[in-house]
């Protein structure tokens, strides 16, 4: 049971991690130099979130033996 939610929420963190990552690059065009930070920010939570999620699913195992 255990194995099935890790999975879930590593989806989860993975989905969101893309997307915030895809929103900081394309913000990163419509913002001023005073305003570098925030594609910054989103660009660093994307990556933490995608970051858990290959920690998560490192050690699942895929098939029954």
């Amino acid at each position: 049971m255990i194995g099935w939610l890790k999975i879930a929420f590593a989806i989860v963190c993975f989905a969101i991690g893309a997307a915030s990552l895809l929103g900081a690059i394309a913000s990163l065009v419509f913002v001023d130099a005073s305003e570098v930070h925030i594609p910054a920010l989103f660009g660093a939570f994307g990556a933490a979130l995608m970051w858990v999620s290959v920690v998560l699913l490192r050690g699942v195992r895929w098939h029954n033996d």
